[in-house]
């Protein structure tokens, strides 16, 4: 009998401490760091999209919460929560990948374009009066279905780090490459001036550093 006394005492006591330390740990202070820099029209909607409660006890921020309404507001995936981390007593830092469009990949059915991010996860289609050619890449010679798990994307993805390495952000080479053609076994990287070189697609492992000494090749030939 004193047994069980002792762990029904046990058992209000934890409730207890649970209840209070609940009250004292509510959110105060949430922070949201995104991977790129974003508008504050931006910035503020993913904000909204959150749903972050303030005021709410801070054990039960849930990261899975998140990730559920980011992709309900956004199911092209241009915004993905990566990680939350709860710092007690009362701050929430909310961690969102943005996944900026850089490359167009013609649609197999002939309907316009898919829109992929660097690492190609965005889920985005666009007609071709909608393509904007001057801020993407074209990839041409090989087309896109349901979805981007496929060998040559995963090889694409490597060759673009590579040129972004040499020029030293996306943004830089995506100014400067208009068009990746695969053709057969090699990647033929085509610059906005009329330019073009290549790169063998093969192996992937060491692809990104041959992209990265083919532009620099390039760039110190055009020097």
């Amino acid at each position: 009998m004193k047994l069980k006394i002792i762990s029904i005492a046990i058992g209000l006591v934890l409730v207890s401490i649970i209840a209070v330390f609940g009250n004292l740990c509510r959110v105060r202070e949430v922070d949201v760091v995104f991977t790129e820099e974003l508008s504050s029209d931006d910035a503020d909607a993913v904000y909204a999209a959150l749903e972050i409660e303030t005021g709410a006890s801070i054990i039960g921020v849930n990261e899975n919460d998140f990730k559920r309404r980011i992709y309900a507001a956004y199911p092209d995936r241009s915004y993905i929560v990566t990680n939350v981390i709860r710092t007690f007593p009362d701050k929430v830092t909310v961690y969102v990948d943005v996944n900026k469009p850089l490359f167009a990949v013609p649609l197999m059915d002939g309907t316009g374009y898919a829109l992929a991010d660097k690492d190609f996860q965005l889920n985005m289609k666009v007609s071709e009066s909608e393509l904007n050619k001057s801020s993407l890449i074209i990839v041409s010679a090989v087309s896109v279905g349901n979805s981007f798990n496929l060998p040559v994307f995963a090889a694409l993805r490597e060759a673009f780090y590579g040129l972004s390495d040499a020029a030293s952000c996306d943004e830089a080479a995506v100014a400067l490459i208009s068009e990746i053609a695969v053709e057969g076994e090699y990647f033929v990287f085509k610059t906005r001036t009329g330019d073009a070189f290549r790169v063998f697609a093969s192996p992937v492992e060491t692809l990104r550093e041959r992209s990265a000494d083919a532009l620099e090749e390039y760039f110190s030939a055009a020097n």
